[in-house]
């Protein structure tokens, strides 16, 4: 049977939590929350009448973590000025049990605000060495220990069913087209040569596996040269580079074993169900499709108006879920959402998140609802 759950934000759902679960529940037929718990930067125009209505926070843990599962970590949580001096996770957790709503907790496996920036010794490097402030490496055995820690705290605690995590990759972040504002390459070639980690972690794994990381980063560097050199028109798809540059797809070969390495250990420390996000999307896309999917974790693929539900639904994991994002629930995309729900959960999607309560308004939100009972009354009716 199909999950339907909604994310969030957890100040969304502080606002007025016991009417808005009820809502949840009751109104839109959601069978649980997704709630962010260490979390990107953020600043988020919030449809509701709320204050603030434009809310910022420069990221970091949204909850209290616990000593035990972190104390023996060299990279030391940072919590979020918001959460500071309130009871979050409990509260929810609460709440959701009485109305026998799943929680989980999302995570940002390699860009939780101000980790990077705080620790440089264990944040992604791009080709010429320019050390990330927005991303850690997963390569990186500190990284790995703080991010399994996060995974184990969260699971652990009373009423949390699992952990989705986001930012699954090894990837100099600032290349990426949703960073600040920047003078930055936006080809796609360009963006994903910047984009690779060379990083000294990125170097010992590389070794590990006999790969000449120094050799792959100048040839990177030389593609990447041409390309500015010579513009856009000698731009080739970047499979088609790598492919023809065996240095550069071992290189990222090794780093993607070191992922699906990091996932199973992810697994052991997840206490309930572990979701991974799937990227479609360039460099990424490559770096998910190469984990080892045979761990005991779920896909998360976000899907939109162009995805095609076959490719979104392609993961070779044993649980397949779908990301929507808030957008396509309003507008003229509202009845397209409806339609596509019901295919995907007879195509045997098992799992919807909706994303997320903050950008969802009344409008949103019966959308939702609608597409739900659509599903329903189709005959692939969600839990």
């Amino acid at each position: 049977m199909t999950k339907a759950l909604i994310a969030g934000y957890p100040w969304d759902l502080l606002d007025d939590l016991d009417a808005t679960l009820d809502r949840l529940r009751g109104d839109v037929g959601a069978t649980g929350v997704a709630v962010w718990a260490a979390a990107r930067p953020v600043l988020t125009l919030r449809a509701r009448e709320a204050e603030p209505r434009v809310f910022r926070t420069r990221g970091g843990l949204l909850f209290h973590p616990s000593p035990e599962h972190l104390e023996g970590t060299r990279i030391k949580p940072i919590v979020s000025e918001w959460a500071k001096g309130r009871t979050v996770w409990p509260r929810i957790a609460e709440a959701c049990a009485a109305r026998g709503l799943e929680l989980r907790a999302i995570v940002s496996a390699a860009a939780t605000g101000r980790l990077a920036e705080r620790n440089p010794e264990a944040a992604s490097k791009n080709l010429f060495g320019t050390v990330s402030e927005r991303s850690l490496c997963l390569c990186n055995a500190d990284v790995q220990a703080f991010v399994c820690g996060l995974v184990a705290d969260l699971t652990s605690r009373e009423g949390v069913a699992g952990s989705v995590l986001t930012d699954v990759h090894v990837s100099w972040d600032e290349a990426r087209r949703d960073a600040v504002e920047t003078a930055l390459p936006t080809d796609g070639v360009q963006q994903t040569l910047l984009g690779m980690c060379f990083c000294e972690s990125c170097y010992q794994k590389a070794a590990a596996e006999e790969v000449d990381a120094a050799a792959a980063r100048r040839v990177a560097q030389k593609i990447l040269n041409d390309s500015l050199e010579h513009g856009n028109g000698r731009a080739e798809r970047i499979e088609v580079l790598v492919g023809d540059q065996p240095i550069l797809a071992a290189y990222q070969r090794a780093q993607t074993l070191e992922l699906s390495r990091l996932v199973g250990r992810l697994g052991e420390a997840c206490s309930g169900e572990l979701i991974l996000e799937r990227s479609l999307d360039g460099p990424m896309r490559r770096q998910h499709d190469a984990i080892d999917w045979s761990v005991p974790a779920a896909s998360l693929t976000s899907l939109n108006p162009d995805t095609a539900l076959s490719t979104a639904l392609s993961a070779a994991a044993r649980r397949r879920e779908l990301r929507l994002p808030a957008s396509w629930a309003l507008g003229p995309n509202a009845q397209e959402l409806v339609k596509t729900v019901a295919q995907a959960v007879e195509a045997g999607c098992d799992g919807l998140l909706f994303d997320h309560l903050g950008l969802l308004p009344d409008r949103g939100l019966n959308t939702v609802r609608q597409a739900l009972r659509f599903a329903r009354r189709s005959g692939g009716a969600p839990v």
